[in-house]
């Protein structure tokens, strides 16, 4: 099985299981790697809920707005993050494809298509792992703001 998958945030880059998914290629274990994936997709949509939960007891109770808002846009970038992780393990795999079909050419003309595709997919790729990294600060920055918001709380209730 594909572990890592399974946890509420998986390191999309570096995932071992992943890497042992690519590893198999060209005929890929696709059943297996889309179980791990539907796993890994019903963790989230749990942990979703759960924190949904906990919102709705929070806004019962009177907590502050700004926290609330902060964890619902939390848990929305934490989707988004997951729907590009998928995305770039996608081009990832067709980049790898490009890459072994390129070197398993005979044909001159063959050759220049093949390099052709895979310096489109290394560019598709790489596109996807800078909105990779720019939604990873984005969780970063609005983790970094809750962080103030929650103490502003706890020092004005303190009070």
């Amino acid at each position: 099985f594909f572990p890592c998958l399974a946890a509420p945030i998986a390191p999309a880059l570096h995932c071992s299981c992943y890497k042992q998914y690519i590893a198999s290629g060209p005929a890929y274990n696709f059943v297996q790697y889309r179980t791990s994936v539907k796993m890994a997709t019903d963790n989230f949509q749990r942990v979703n809920a759960g924190v949904r939960s906990i919102l709705a007891e929070m806004e019962i109770f009177g907590a502050a707005q700004p926290v609330l808002a902060l964890v619902s846009q939390l848990q929305e970038q934490e989707k988004t993050k997951l729907t590009v992780t998928v995305e770039w393990q996608l081009q990832h795999q067709k980049l790898v494809d490009a890459r072994r079909q390129a070197e398993h050419v005979d044909d001159d003309v063959d050759e220049v298509d093949m390099q052709a595709d895979a310096l489109r997919a290394d560019n598709a790729e790489r596109q996807v792992k800078q909105r990779m990294g720019e939604i990873t600060q984005e969780i970063t920055e609005t983790l970094q703001d809750l962080r103030y918001e929650l103490e502003d709380v706890l020092l004005s209730g303190s009070e």
